[in-house]
């Protein structure tokens, strides 16, 4: 279970980029006719910055999964006495 985490934040992650995605389409009110050009730039540098965390997320998540759970304890009594 140690990847749930990773997953979590991969899906909030994905949100966000959802969240800026829709922002592509509205300029900030009462901005410049060249300003809207600048937005989207902005807009879309920000979405494929969000797609490659979420994209980090999962692959650290997927190797964390793979990785066998470390014990409770490394200590081992010895039995020999």
């Amino acid at each position: 279970m140690r990847h749930l985490p990773a997953v979590i934040e991969a899906g909030v992650v994905e949100g966000a980029y959802a969240e800026v995605a829709e922002l592509d389409a509205r300029a900030p009110a009462g901005s410049s006719g060249g300003f809207g050009g600048v937005w989207l730039g902005v807009v879309q540098a920000a979405a494929s910055r969000l797609t490659h965390i979420a994209d980090r997320t999962v692959r650290q998540a997927r190797v964390a999964a793979a990785a066998p759970e470390p014990t409770a304890s490394r200590f081992q009594p010895d039995t020999t006495a």
